[in-house]
């Protein structure tokens, strides 16, 4: 008779173990974005294919953008856009999602 694979487990630390798992758990996410304008010029191309733990957030990729390429953060402001809609920093990025950095513009 075959036993189970947690036989000698007690039901609380097999529980702490489920609960850690489902907790903590992340990915690493691969992300395409697509620029223009200045933001172009900085990444040196209109897309760039870059890798965060999942799940991130638009705050989390601008602080990436800042840390790889230091010119972001001479720009005044720079947005960035999901799927078509400017969203706040505190968005999840979601696998799939078309995301564009939205250079400031200036103009009269």
């Amino acid at each position: 008779m075959l036993k189970p694979y947690w036989t000698g487990i007690t039901f609380p630390y097999f529980r702490l173990l489920l609960v850690n798992k489902l907790t903590n758990w992340s990915y690493e996410m691969k992300i395409k974005i697509l620029a223009f304008g200045i933001a172009k010029d900085i990444l040196g191309a209109t897309n760039i294919l870059i890798e965060l733990e999942g799940p991130p957030t638009v705050g989390q990729l601008k602080t990436h953008l800042c840390r790889e390429y230091p010119a972001f953060e001479k720009l005044a402001s720079f947005a960035i856009a999901l799927n078509t809609e400017y969203v706040e920093d505190n968005q999840a990025i979601q696998p799939g999602d078309e995301v564009v950095i939205i250079p400031p513009v200036s103009g009269g």
